[in-house]
Parts: structure tokens; sequence; C-alpha cells
């Protein structure tokens, strides 16, 4: 699991690197939403047996009652990682090191709009530098 985090990392952070501008704060929720979840996913197939998976539960704090009808249920992955979601909060991932994209959105957008704008003249500062684009082969 520490290596698909790793390199679910790495791709996220090439991606918000290429998005970064974009306004996108609530499709970036969502996609982390489903990411947390596809990774619950991956974590209920890793534990195969429902002995397995009723230790697990249980390690994460969840009652015995509740990891016992958990563990023995027919539904499939996907549909347990929905019901995982709290033995596995988004606290959980952070501690695993999994890298939100709100996050680098946030930090992203902040760069964005608090750094210095340049203002480009042609005369420059106080009349200095490259004179302004002369337009004589247009009109004679």
């Amino acid at each position: 699991m520490e290596e698909r985090i790793s390199r679910l990392n790495r791709y996220l952070m090439g991606w918000m690197g290429y998005f970064r501008i974009a306004s996108a704060k609530k499709h970036c929720e969502r996609f982390d939403q489903w990411i947390r979840r596809r990774l619950r996913m991956c974590l209920w197939k890793q534990w195969k047996r429902v002995r397995t998976r009723q230790r697990e539960l249980r390690a994460l704090g969840v009652p015995d009652w509740a990891a016992f009808r958990m563990a023995n249920s027919r539904r499939g992955a996907w549909e347990m990682s929905r019901n995982t979601n709290n033995a596995l909060p988004t606290s959980y991932w952070v501690a695993k090191g999994l890298k939100s994209l709100l996050f680098s959105l946030s930090g992203a957008l902040l760069t964005f709009w608090n750094r210095r704008m340049r203002t480009r003249m042609y005369g420059g500062v106080r009349g200095r530098g490259l004179a302004a684009p002369s337009y004589s082969i247009f009109y004679g």
C-alpha cells in the first residue's frame, strides 16, 4: 500500500502542477473522495479472508458486532469501500502519506494570486528603455 500511495502522490502532484491555475475546487473534492474510496476498495481486496477482515476492522476501532457483519458481507469490494468510510477516514490516509488535491490546489492558487504582477510599458520606468513600436511601415 505504501508503494501505491507514493506512486499516486507523484502522479497527483504532477497533475496539479499542470492544472494549477484552473479553478477546479469541486472537481478536486470529488476526485479526492473517489481516490480514497478506490484505496479503501484495494485494501478490502487485500484482506481476502473473513477472519483477516474482521481482525483488521477491529484493529481500526470498529465494534465487534459491526466488524463481524462487515467481514461476513457478500457485497462487492466497491460497495464495501463505501461502508468502511468510518473505519478508514481521511485522517487515516493522511497518516499513511496520501496527499490531498485540495491542499495542493489551495497552495497553488495562493502563490498564483499573491505574486507580484509586473506591468509592461514601452518606455520602461521613467521613460527609459525601448521606445514605442513604430507603425510607419504600415502607413507609408
